[in-house]
């Protein structure tokens, strides 16, 4: 049986798999074994996916490479790359599982434009969490998006963080739906070294705009 290829709108399988995997790590085993317990209780729906990891890691590869292979948005094994090359897969697993049902309960987007950056800023949030670079994070933020003026503004914004700009200058010139109120909260983020944690708030805070707003 085929391998059903993964999207940012079909998460359900995926979500369902972090969280039993996250639960199973907890307790101490490698991710082969891990795995090898959560198909014990998987949906029948989840089960191809199980077994295409599982045929990966026998064969010496990743989990991340086969969620990339499915298809799955760059933040999305990015995310689990992460925690793979960390060694430890809890926080990564945990922090997806959790970002993804984030996502899943959103309302209808009333405005694209701010949908983009809200989707955006809370991916690079929780890749930031995770250790994960800052240039890094934005390339597979930008990705991740649907091609907006978000992707154009994250793409800018990462050309000048490499030229040793900060992301709030950056974005400051590139990103302009952006409300002047976030490019302050982010550069405060930067200078208080919680940049992660503001560009979470900076999510929820445009989620309230957009939602808001019209």
């Amino acid at each position: 049986m085929t391998a059903k290829r993964l999207s940012a709108k079909d998460s359900r399988d995926l979500i369902w798999l972090c969280w039993r995997l996250a639960e199973t790590l907890r307790d101490g085993p490698s991710i082969a074994p891990a795995l090898e317990k959560a198909a014990e209780r998987a949906p029948v729906a989840v089960q191809p996916l199980l077994r295409a990891i599982r045929q990966r890691l026998s064969n010496g590869g990743r989990m991340s490479e086969e969620l990339m292979s499915q298809g799955a948005p760059t933040y999305v094994w990015g995310t689990v790359y992460a925690g793979e090359v960390t060694g430890d897969m809890v926080p990564a697993l945990t922090a997806l599982a959790g970002r993804l049902e984030m996502e899943q309960a959103l309302p209808p987007a009333r405005d694209t434009r701010l949908r983009a950056y809200i989707l955006a800023c809370g991916r690079l949030a929780m890749l930031l969490s995770l250790g994960v670079p800052i240039e890094r994070g934005m390339e597979a933020t930008a990705e991740s998006v649907t091609p907006s003026e978000a992707t154009d503004a994250l793409i800018a914004a990462r050309k000048g963080i490499l030229q040793g700009d900060m992301l709030s200058d950056a974005l400051q010139q590139a990103a302009s739906s952006l409300p002047p109120l976030t490019i302050d909260m982010i550069r405060d983020g930067e200078h208080d070294g919680r940049l992660g944690e503001t560009l979470a708030v900076v999510a929820d805070y445009l989620l309230d705009e957009e939602q808001g707003g019209q």
